[in-house]
C-alpha cells in the first residue's frame, strides 16, 4: 500500500510519455526539418518524422491487438500534441526562433497524418479487440475530429 498515492504510477509514467512526444513534435524540430529538406532529398523529412512517430505510437492499429493502460495514455498525448501543432502558434522571442507555423507546411502535413490515422482507427476498431481498446479507438477518432473540425 505505499506505493499507491492519489495519482499512482501510470499517472507518473504518463507525463513522462507526454513530455517526450511533446519534445519530439515541436514546431522547432519540424521546423529545421523542413529547412534541412531544402538542403537535400536524402535528408530525413518532417512528413518522415510524422510517419514515422504515428507508426510506431499507433502499431497496435494495424494488428488485431489489444492496448495496454501504457500506450492508450501514451496514444493520446500523441493526439494532443497533434492537437497543438494544429492551433497554437509560436511566441514571438528571438528573431531566429521564430517563423510563421501558418504559414508554413506544419499544419498542412499533421492534418494529412490526423486524416491517416482517423481512417486507421476507422477499420481497426472493427477487429477482434478488447473493448477498452474498441472504446480508446473510437474516443481518439472523436478527438481528431475535433482537432480536424473544430467548433
Amino acid at each position: 500500500l505505499k506505493n499507491i498515492d492519489y495519482s499512482g504510477y501510470t499517472e507518473r509514467f504518463r507525463n513522462l510519455q507526454a513530455r517526450h512526444v511533446n519534445n519530439v513534435l515541436s514546431f522547432e524540430r519540424i521546423g529545421r526539418l523542413m529547412d534541412a529538406e531544402i538542403m537535400g532529398a536524402a535528408n530525413y523529412k518532417a512528413l518522415d518524422l510524422l510517419g514515422d512517430m504515428r507508426k510506431g505510437i499507433w502499431k497496435e492499429a494495424a494488428l488485431p491487438t489489444n492496448v495496454t493502460i501504457y500506450r492508450r495514455n501514451l496514444q493520446r498525448a500523441y493526439i494532443e500534441r497533434m492537437g497543438y501543432l494544429m492551433k497554437e502558434e509560436i511566441k514571438a522571442g528571438r528573431s531566429s526562433d521564430f517563423y510563421n507555423v501558418a504559414q508554413s507546411d506544419i499544419r498542412g502535413l499533421v492534418r494529412g497524418e490526423l486524416n491517416t490515422l482517423k481512417s486507421t482507427l476507422s477499420v481497426a476498431k472493427t477487429r477482434g479487440i478488447n473493448r477498452e481498446t474498441k472504446y480508446h479507438y473510437e474516443d481518439a477518432i472523436k478527438r481528431i475530429e475535433l482537432i480536424l473540425n473544430p467548433k
